[in-house]
């Protein structure tokens, strides 16, 4: 389900290269060629997008990529589904998130605008994974399988949204940069924040799945930084983040004014041939207290989100509001 909102604010721009997470921001304005689904689901676009992408880049054209000797240098694992990183503490993990996010789909007419998120091997990817979009769309979107044409393609730059261009690369993508060492550790400034859910946030704690009568914004606010912090380790550099002092102040945190409610949603899997529950907590709630720290990994939380299934357009928020105290 969409939900509209006021525009985000943007992550830090970077003063220099090679620190933090670079987001790289892009939309895409599609059309379908005949009556179309509306609205048509993330996950299905991805679905699609993702078995084109397998399509284009698979050299060996096996059934599935298990035991694939190529798997290290192949597209479709750097941009999609990608590989545990060899000879590192995380990889031991059961499951990497991929470096995209497919944010939102905002319906317009009998298509709508694609925004998606690249980050490391997948903006090193660009051309194919963009292409691989463009032809899912031809070969047909949703249960009717609709075609759709791509229309515009653009890329988020400091001055707004600009034409992306074939002859020229995109420019340099947006920077979360790394908080001073000692920042946490000094007196926390007091600040409220209102946020808005806009897609569901799947929340696990201890393998139980957090309903709105147990959110917390301590709950949501470390799940935010467990999942930029990984992302930054796998697809930028670490962001040397202080989790026991981060995890104090977000104990520290209040909510006041919730309005919460549980939303069940569902995706099915081609690939797996089952279906997946993809339900989480939706409205708005304003927290308050030591959240300055927080601040630059909420700002590029917006793009990047929390919880299970953000790949896919889930635990997508705003921030509504911004009262220091």
């Amino acid at each position: 389900m969409n939900r509209s909102g006021p525009a985000p604010a943007l992550p830090r721009a970077a003063t220099h290269a090679g620190s933090g997470l670079q987001l790289h921001r892009y939309r895409l304005r599609f059309e379908a060629t005949s009556p179309a689904q509306a609205p048509l689901p993330l996950a299905v676009v991805r679905g699609s997008w993702g078995a084109a992408l397998r399509r284009m880049a698979c050299s060996t054209q096996a059934p599935d990529c298990k035991g694939c000797a190529l798997a290290q240098h192949c597209g479709y694992r750097a941009v999609f589904d990608p590989l545990p990183p060899a000879g590192h503490a995380l990889g031991t993990l059961s499951s990497v998130p991929p470096p995209y996010v497919l944010s939102e789909l905002v319906p317009e007419g009998r298509g709508g605008w694609l925004h998606l998120v690249l980050l490391g091997p997948a903006q090193e990817r660009l051309g194919l994974a963009l292409l691989a979009m463009e032809q899912a769309c031809k070969q047909g979107l949703g249960r009717e399988r609709t075609p759709y044409r791509v229309e515009v393609a653009q890329h988020w730059t400091c001055s707004g949204w600009q034409p992306l261009r074939n002859d020229r690369p995109p420019p340099p993508g947006l920077q979360l940069l790394p908080r001073p060492a000692d920042e946490t550790q000094a007196a926390p400034a007091m600040q409220a924040l209102h946020i808005a859910l806009h897609s569901p946030v799947r929340l696990q704690d201890q393998g139980r799945i957090i309903r709105p009568e147990d959110f917390t914004p301590r709950r949501w606010l470390m799940a935010l930084v467990r999942r930029i912090g990984l992302l930054a380790d796998l697809y930028g550099e670490p962001l040397e983040l202080d989790y026991l002092g981060l995890a104090e102040m977000a104990a520290q945190v209040q909510m006041s004014k919730a309005s919460l409610a549980w939303e069940d949603d569902a995706r099915w899997s081609g690939r797996q041939q089952k279906t997946h529950p993809m339900g989480g907590v939706i409205g708005s709630f304003r927290m308050e207290g030591p959240l300055a720290a927080f601040q630059p990994l909420l700002d590029a939380g917006q793009w990047l989100h929390v919880g299970k299934h953000a790949a896919f357009g889930q635990g997508r928020y705003r921030i509504l509001e911004s009262t220091a105290q």
